[in-house]
């Protein structure tokens, strides 16, 4: 995927060069293998699986930190917001509106909580490590049935891609300039009006420059032909391992599940 979406080098990666498809269907297996598991052995041996992944990813971990934090913030954040705003509105009011999910203990909560990181944390792996044309050639798969009934899938994705390739290089050239302007107005000794103009001026230049990008995406689209996105399956070295390794584990989370071992 583009650059902006991480800031981790996947070219070399194990999980990088595995076929896309296959990488989307173990992908769905491991989610809904971790819905549906009860046993605290059995998510753990999940969470091993999706550390030794994010090994093989040359991340050294980084990749799970920033998910991790990424997930607290957008996630648990407003969803422990939530239940605090309903246990403080219980006690002013008896409707059963309030008392939604009151029910439930704190284990249970917590499993709850996990599971969900697991799929939000699944699905990131799967997005980062892929590259966009793979990405792309995969939707083209799913819903060129919609194509017969009329539905301009294979329209709607070269603008996807144009989109995202500008997106990408919009970000980029944020970094390496708007940003960096940004930060040497803070390291100057002008007065905080002054600061305040220039940064504004910087936000106009960028605004001005995405309305001008948003022409050329235009451009692209109809430059952009919609062979360019295709899929092809390919099954080699990378992609047996990646299966045999999901196999195993299931078999152990099946194994657990069964024994109720924790």
């Amino acid at each position: 995927m583009p650059d902006y979406l991480s800031s981790i080098s996947m070219k070399n990666s194990f999980l990088a060069e595995i076929d896309a498809g296959l990488k989307a269907c173990l992908a769905i297996l491991l989610a809904v293998t971790a819905i549906n598991c009860e046993n605290r052995l059995s998510l753990l041996l999940i969470f091993l699986y999706m550390v030794l992944t994010t090994v093989s990813m040359g991340s050294n971990l980084r990749f799970l930190y920033k998910n991790a934090l990424t997930y607290g913030i957008l996630i648990l954040f407003p969803y422990f917001c939530g239940i605090i705003l309903s246990a403080f509105l219980g006690l002013f009011f008896s409707a059963d509106t309030y008392a939604a999910g009151a029910g439930l203990s704190f284990a249970e909560t917590l499993l709850r909580v996990v599971k969900i990181f697991f799929i939000w944390y699944i699905g990131s792996m799967y997005i980062y490590s892929t590259p966009l044309p793979a990405f792309l050639g995969i939707l083209r798969k799913v819903f060129s049935p919609l194509n017969k009934i009329g539905l301009p899938v294979n329209r709607y994705l070269v603008m996807l891609k144009c989109i995202l390739n500008e997106l990408n290089e919009s970000v980029a050239d944020f970094r390496s300039n708007s940003l960096e302007q940004a930060r040497g107005i803070f390291r100057n000794k002008a007065s905080l009006k002054t600061k305040v103009g220039e940064l504004a001026n910087i936000i106009v230049f960028f605004i001005a420059n995405s309305l001008h990008r948003t022409e050329h995406v235009q451009e692209l689209v109809a430059r952009t032909d919609i062979s360019d996105i295709k899929y092809s399956l390919k099954v080699a070295k990378n992609e047996v391992w990646a299966a045999l390794s999901f196999v195993i584990l299931l078999t152990a989370v099946i194994f657990s599940e069964t024994m109720r071992i924790i």
